[in-house]
């Protein structure tokens, strides 16, 4: 890989990084750059150690080391003991140092990933339903929960190795060759595979802190699920902030204990050093304070091996991370796609249009759809809809009950003719606006892990007379018994997708949580299907009478009742 590849590759991977964030990230490698100067220091430090084996006269006749151990009233005879005291303490400093700049990393990468994980989500759940309706939802939880950790930490963290490790080897082989270009020759021309010791004494934490992933990931990506299952209901309700929320809430722990791994991991090499440099201390202070005739080959030696075991390590560590961020730079271009201003130009993530609150009249004239992957088109259909109006759309199966709501609820274009709302084309009010005054509720309702408040008001804090209103709507829905069977009551807990509760009890919920949305317009997809004839009629009964009478109300139904009540069929037969 040549020098403009690498500054290719190093733009690539910066460009998804904010201003603040490419700040931060000159600041570390600046850091890792005075890193790499400290760690050649420690290594030379251990000279004067080798050299006072072999000659003890110079550290006696130093001026600097006579005025050091006059000013801390040694005899000369320990001078070799506090040398090695010195080399101990320097490098406590230096891991010290360095735990310092793997914590500062470590929260770097994870606070990049968790702003990437936020930013990825809020773009997926503001693109425009027309174009949601095609999203793979395993693409975009793929997109949310891993893509960003790749990026992060086998791309932005791989550049983060590879930098350091290219200034040692540049600095140490500079260095062998004004120092004795024999031992340079050597080590450029002898590969001796290094045995790597790895310290076991951390495998405690660690152990505690994979258990914290277990315990934390099944809940981000959970809620990221719920996120992308109730995707329609969570625009169509304008409740986006609540599971955005949410997932910000678990991805914030998981940067937390991400950041602890990294710590740990990243400096353990640092403390075996620290480890090693003390036993190699009291190696030397043995071999120094008893007669021995030492070689002069060992000084050529003991230089090699401490240039080599620099050398190989930061050798390795560059083909290793080259390779990783081989395999994982395509992460880099699929984040571009998804959240650069660049991907986006010519495709709005939301409709731009005017406001209108809905007081007259909708009107469908001559409105007719065809679905391009089918054969199935929707005839002709002309209505007009009053502010009070209770439309039935009726029909079999695949008649295109479905479609009508979902061109009321500005999901589906119409292919011709067209749909007015107090004389203003629909296509032409903003979708945020429109959905503002139009509550939904599916056949089936999309129910989350959470209390069972929070599933009715998305996280609305609300009065003790709201609460109250609450339980007497419940009650009209039949729900007593599921608030009486739960001592919680309305902060009981619901499973995932409503696990614990009957398909009625699900739809019903949805009714609720609907009806509290307080809209102009009501849409409703075969709400109480899953209810008994006589249980379904009394609610809707009661519904149509009292919290619906002054609502615009359009019902995909086989109810007879609620046909009976409704001022307009539409039979699609």
């Amino acid at each position: 890989m040549n020098t403009s590849t690498k500054k290719g590759v190093i733009q690539r991977i910066a460009y998804l990084l904010s201003p603040k964030e490419k700040r931060s990230f000159n600041q570390i490698v600046l850091w890792l750059s005075l890193r790499v100067i400290f760690d050649l220091a420690s290594i030379a430090s251990l000279l004067p150690l080798i050299l006072s084996y072999f000659k003890p006269e110079i550290l006696r006749t130093n001026k600097l080391w006579l005025n050091i151990t006059s000013f801390l009233g040694v005899e000369l005879e320990r001078t070799t003991a506090i040398l090695i005291l010195f080399v101990a303490f320097f490098f406590l400093i230096k891991f010290i140092y360095f735990y310092i700049i793997e914590k500062r990393k470590a929260h770097f990468l994870t606070k990049t990933q968790h702003r990437l994980v936020v930013e990825v989500y809020d773009n997926i759940q503001s693109i425009v339903m027309t174009d949601f309706s095609h999203y793979n939802t395993g693409h975009s939880l793929e997109n949310i929960a891993q893509v960003p950790s790749k990026y992060v930490f086998q791309c932005l963290a791989t550049i983060l190795r590879i930098i350091p490790n290219a200034i040692t080897i540049t600095l140490i082989l500079l260095s062998l060759v004004l120092f004795q270009w024999k031992i340079f020759l050597i080590v450029c021309l002898v590969f001796v595979p290094i045995l790597i010791l790895y310290l076991l004494s951390l495998k405690r934490p660690i152990k505690k802190v994979e258990q914290s992933f277990s315990r934390l990931n099944p809940v981000f990506l959970q809620r990221v699920a719920e996120a992308l299952t109730g995707r329609i209901e969570i625009a169509l309700f304008q409740k986006g902030d609540f599971f955005r929320k949410r997932i910000e809430e678990s991805s914030k722990e998981l940067m937390k204990t991400t950041a602890r791994l990294l710590t740990l991991s990243n400096s353990a090499p640092y403390f075996l050093e620290l480890i090693s440099i003390t036993g190699i201390g009291v190696f030397f202070y043995y071999i120094t304070t008893t007669e021995f005739t030492p070689e002069k080959s060992i000084t050529i030696l003991s230089v090699f091996i401490l240039s080599i075991a620099k050398i190989i390590p930061s050798l390795n560590g560059i083909v290793s991370a080259s390779t990783n961020l081989k395999a994982y730079i395509y992460t880099v271009d699929l984040l571009k796609n998804i959240i650069s201003k660049e991907a986006q130009e010519g495709k709005p993530v939301r409709n731009v249009g005017a406001d209108i609150t809905f007081k007259g009249e909708i009107k469908f004239d001559n409105v007719s759809v065809k679905y391009p992957e089918s054969d199935f088109t929707l005839p002709e259909i002309s209505i007009i809809l009053k502010p009070t109006d209770k439309l039935a759309v009726v029909g079999e199966s695949g008649s295109g009950k479905s479609t009508i709501l979902k061109l009321m609820l500005k999901l589906v274009p119409a292919n011709s003719g067209s749909i007015t709302v107090d004389g203003k084309l629909l296509d032409d009010i903003e979708s945020q606006n429109w959905w503002s005054q139009v509550a939904y509720v599916p056949q089936s309702s999309f129910i989350f892990s959470g209390t069972l408040l929070e599933n009715l008001t998305f996280g609305k804090q609300l009065s003790t007379s709201e609460r109250k209103d609450i339980v007497l709507l419940l009650h009209e829905l039949k729900l007593q018994s599921l608030l009486s069977s739960r001592s919680d009551g309305l902060d009981s807990v619901i499973e995932e997708n409503g696990l614990n509760l009957s398909t009625g009890q699900r739809q019903r919920i949805g009714i609720a949580r609907a009806i509290l949305q307080n809209k102009l317009i009501y849409v409703f997809d075969e709400a109480t299907g899953g209810l008994d004839e006589s249980t379904s009629a009394e609610i809707m009964d009661s519904l149509i009478e009292g919290y619906l009478k002054n609502r615009l109300c359009v019902f995909a139904t086989h109810d007879l009742l609620v046909k009976s009540k409704c001022t307009q069929v539409l039979n699609l037969s």
